[in-house]
């Protein structure tokens, strides 16, 4: 972990990121201080010794408990254990797990039946670990795996967006009714809407300010990108009192669901 700012840490890599122009930037904050969540520095070698730990002969007490898949409360599974990721590609199971912060991006992936493990470490934020891992998979598990996943799934999709209502546009009068100062007091944050440029925006305490598009009545995307994170989407829907008056809204991104925002009458947005 690294604790001590002035520490030096020999070949040390710096992360990166590019800007709208294409140009690269240092995205690497050297101060950011949450052990656990950032700040561990390592190499693939020993993710893949800890990998090796975790799987190998010798496997730990808790070895059991990290694998069991988590179930929601009406029994549905999650395909996430403890702190790994449960999945399949092409016909092999496999566990593990992705990882982003500041400037770097990481993936450890490793296929149940053959043993094979496979760690990727990128430091710049444009990169894509997981698709160079199952690149890597694809060259040495070629005589195991199953056939490539076909264009049905896109397909489908496609549909799927055909037959949804279409994506309303709303006058900046129309923006105007969820303008204001909604207040988490799970998150303990204040989320500032306001119309800019014929658009909604949203500040979260002292950040810039990102845009909000309209997804369907009510509903609302934001992407999340802030000082080097990669960039996080979530859905923002909308509630109203009785006299048709926006109240609230409840934020979902990845994992976390129905997170709830109350709007603070009085409240300036700036």
């Amino acid at each position: 972990m690294y604790e001590n700012r002035e520490e030096i840490i020999p070949r040390r890599a710096t992360g990166y990121h590019q800007d709208d122009d294409g140009e690269l930037r240092i995205v690497h904050n050297y101060n950011f201080e949450i052990a656990g969540d950032g700040q561990l520095y390592t190499t693939v070698e020993d993710l893949l010794r800890w990998d090796d730990y975790l799987h190998g002969a010798d496997r730990p007490a808790i070895y059991d408990s990290m694998l069991t898949e988590g179930t929601l409360n009406n029994g549905d599974p999650i395909e996430y254990a403890h702190g790994i990721t449960l999945g399949e590609y092409r016909g092999l199971s496999t566990v593990g797990h992705s990882g982003h912060s500041w400037g770097f991006l990481t993936e450890l992936r490793r296929y149940v039946e053959s043993g094979l493990s496979i760690a990727v470490s990128c430091n710049a934020e444009y990169g894509a670990p997981g698709e160079l891992a199952r690149r890597v998979a694809d060259h040495y598990l070629a005589d195991q795996l199953g056939p490539e996943e076909s264009d049905d799934e896109e397909d489908d999709a496609d549909e799927e967006d055909e037959d949804s209502p279409p994506v309303p546009s709303l006058s900046p009068a129309e923006l105007a009714q969820f303008a204001g100062s909604f207040f988490s007091s799970e998150l303990d944050a204040t989320y500032r809407f306001a119309v800019a440029d014929g658009g909604l925006v949203v500040r979260i305490e002292q950040q810039p300010a990102v845009e909000v598009r309209p997804v369907a009545e009510d509903e609302f995307r934001v992407e999340f990108e802030s000082r080097g994170w990669a960039a996080s989407p979530a859905r923002l829907e909308f509630e109203r009192d009785s006299s048709g008056a926006v109240v609230g809204f409840s934020l979902s991104s990845g994992s976390e669901r129905g997170l709830a925002f109350e709007r603070e009458p009085g409240l300036e947005v700036r």
